[in-house]
């Protein structure tokens, strides 16, 4: 681990360095100009100034307060005046910031920007303006199509060769032929092994696990990338998965990177690691540096938790003078159609019934204890759903009358089906249990078949990736809620999005007095959670499953007080009528 502290009485700054980083910190240091040493405390000191406190902090140092306080009204952003060429002309303004970034770093960025502003635009438009090919592009499955349709819609004149590789055999027989490559995160899978290997000259039976490439993935490898766009990077937060790892191997060979992600950080902070260190490995040189100086680290009887978040600011700021570049959306409404998010309150039509199923559920979560999980709560859920789905369905029928076509999200495939159901042949499915052409035809289905009045789309499924619904349609409904307010954002953001020509209606249909509310009160406050370290504002660290337990087994001991004091006012009452009626 890297410190450095401010020495305010000498106007020194003075800098350690743990083993763990100790020769490659020391050759930096030993550059510094007037650099010394101090045998006895085993601290060195420079001179302070800002030119120094910034190569510092480039470095990877860790700054105390002071350091720190000094550095942040200096966040270098010339770029902002980087002149373009008027080829990004068509960009709008926030999407021209996104590729003035991208010439100051390189080409080296993450793309943070939030669900609907268009982050396949500027990676595209640099990419053929630079002329950067061959490139390569690593997307979810879903939206391999997509990014080739978005390439030729915005320059249909380009004679660029697009090759989509559909599976293993696409990777074993690629010669080079095309200048862009588009592959799914599945066939990186694929093509990367994991081994578990004894260590030599170490302890018995000590072990370590290792990745390697197959033969012909390590010759795809080296097929000369110029640039290498990965969509919805999110899905690399975990650094021991075989989709990371093989980024990571094809990210070494490839001088310019693209990483995209509308929710840089889903969860929890380590999860940014991987991402950070391939972007800039000198900056984040090694896991548990960062878990350590960033990640709450908390000594437990079976070992150490890296679940929270320190030196947030720090963090923060490193992201945004290094790394990404983000828009929110409240900060570029002026770019983009209005939205109004509705919430819309229904009565069940039995809710005794609903109560039963309550009851149910909350003596299995009792007798679960710390095995409990979300997942206890479905039953809940999807009574919710069946005895509010008329007032669903007449909310699609009344929106029908002013609007020629509503997208609908669930979260479960019974919801879905029920959908499609109710809509018979006015209606077609997304979900996950579809591959991605299936998806892809689908959507082209709603969006260019006017007898098409709904589609029925699961939350995880049709939440990310869909683009084209903003065309044909401008009215979303909820008939169930996502465990997170990013999914939830990032729904209606297939509406609410880039070419979006009309105002925007989000409606959430909750049931009175069920897990509906609660999941919203829960997810609203859960915002935050990511927003800490990527949007520098503050953090929840709650769980979901953790509040929801919390507020369920509340609202059960208010109910069971509530019963226990109607059966004592019922068996007063039955003592005094009792009474009066005896002579």
């Amino acid at each position: 681990m890297k410190k450095a502290s401010y020495r305010k009485a000498s106007n020194l700054i003075g800098l350690t360095f743990t083993s763990g980083d100790f020769y490659s910190a020391k050759e930096f240091v030993k550059e510094l100009r007037g650099r010394k040493f101090n045998p006895k405390t085993k601290e060195w000191t420079v001179p302070f100034s800002m030119d120094m406190l910034k190569e510092i902090d480039a470095f990877g140092f860790e700054l105390d307060d002071q350091l720190f306080e000094m550095i942040v009204p200096n966040v270098d952003e010339s770029w902002r005046e980087i002149e373009l060429d008027p080829f990004y002309d068509f960009l709008r303004p926030y999407q021209k910031e996104v590729i003035q970034f991208m010439y100051h770093q390189g080409g080296r960025i993450l793309n943070g920007d939030s669900a609907g502003l268009g982050k396949t635009i500027p990676s595209l438009a640099y990419m053929e303006f630079e002329q950067l090919y061959p490139a390569l592009i690593v997307v979810p499955s879903a939206l391999k199509f997509r990014w080739r349709d978005e390439f030729y819609k915005f320059f249909p004149d380009s004679d660029i060769r697009i090759k989509i590789v559909e599976g293993i055999k696409d990777v074993d027989d690629y010669q080079g032929e095309y200048d862009i490559v588009i592959m799914n995160y599945e066939l990186v899978s694929l093509n990367t092994v994991k081994d578990t290997i004894k260590i030599e000259n170490g302890p018995k039976d000590k072990t370590k696990t290792i990745f390697r490439s197959t033969e012909n993935f390590k010759r795809f490898q080296n097929n000369g990338f110029k640039i290498m766009v990965v969509d919805e990077s999110q899905r690399l937060s975990n650094p021991d998965s075989k989709i990371t790892n093989g980024i990571k191997k094809l990210a070494r060979k490839i001088d310019q990177l693209n990483f995209l992600s509308g929710t840089p950080m889903r969860n929890k902070t380590r999860g940014l690691f991987p991402v950070l260190n391939m972007l800039q490995q000198r900056m984040f040189p090694d896991q548990f540096n960062f878990l350590m100086t960033y990640c709450d680290p908390k000594k437990l009887p079976f070992g150490t938790t890296f679940d929270g978040a320190t030196n947030t600011k720090k963090l923060n700021y490193l992201l945004n003078s290094h790394i990404m570049i983000r828009h929110l959306k409240k900060d570029v409404l002026k770019d983009l159609p209005p939205l109004s998010e509705v919430v819309m309150g229904v009565d069940l039509k039995d809710f005794k019934e609903y109560e039963r199923i309550e009851q149910e559920t909350y003596n299995e979560l009792v007798n679960a204890g710390e095995n409990a999980t979300l997942g206890m709560f479905g039953r809940m859920r999807q009574v919710s759903f069946e005895l509010k789905k008329q007032e669903c369905f007449d909310t699609i029928d009344l929106k029908l009358e002013s609007s020629d076509k509503v997208v609908v999200f669930a979260h479960h495939k019974a919801v879905i089906q029920e959908v499609m159901e109710k809509y018979g042949k006015e209606a077609v499915r997304l979900d996950g249990s579809m591959n991605s052409k299936q998806k892809e035809a689908s959507k082209n289905k709603f969006i260019n078949d006017p007898k098409i009045k709904v589609i029925a789309m699961n939350i995880l499924a049709g939440g990310v990736g869909i683009d084209g619904l903003q065309d044909v349609a401008s009215e979303v409904v909820f008939f169930e809620l996502p465990w997170s307010k990013n999914d939830l954002e990032q729904a209606f953001s297939r509406l609410w999005r880039s070419g979006q020509g009309n105002p925007v209606t989000s409606t959430v249909i909750t049931g009175n007095g069920t897990i509906d509310e609660d999941i919203l009160a829960i997810i609203d406050r859960k915002a935050g959670d990511s927003s800490k370290v990527i949007d520098g504002t503050e953090m929840d660290e709650k769980d979901m499953l953790a509040a929801l337990l919390k507020r369920f087994k509340r609202k059960m001991k208010r109910l069971e007080r509530r019963r226990l004091k109607e059966a004592q006012q019922d068996n007063e009452k039955s003592v005094e009528e009792e009474g009066e009626a005896t002579p």
